[in-house]
């Protein structure tokens, strides 16, 4: 929330119990998606036009009122 637009993204969590995740296998999306970054000559614009998992928190996300509190507290 503190960084600009654009300069993370926010995989699905990881679960240790799903056998079945295999989400940096060698085919897997997110691989490919962090495969594809690495080359990427403006990461910034890449994310912004390449999104991927979940979205950042936003004045329009359901819990903005709980993080803007916590942004508070940080500034």
């Amino acid at each position: 929330m503190c960084n600009p637009p654009h300069t993370g993204i926010f995989p699905y969590s990881y679960k240790y119990t799903d056998r079945e995740d295999c989400a940096l296998g060698p085919n897997a999306e997110l691989r490919k998606y962090l495969e594809r970054l690495v080359d990427a000559e403006n990461v910034q614009k890449f994310v912004a036009e390449n999104p991927i998992g979940q979205s950042a928190v936003t004045e329009t996300h359901e819990s903005w009122e709980f993080y803007s509190k916590i942004m508070e507290k940080y500034k």
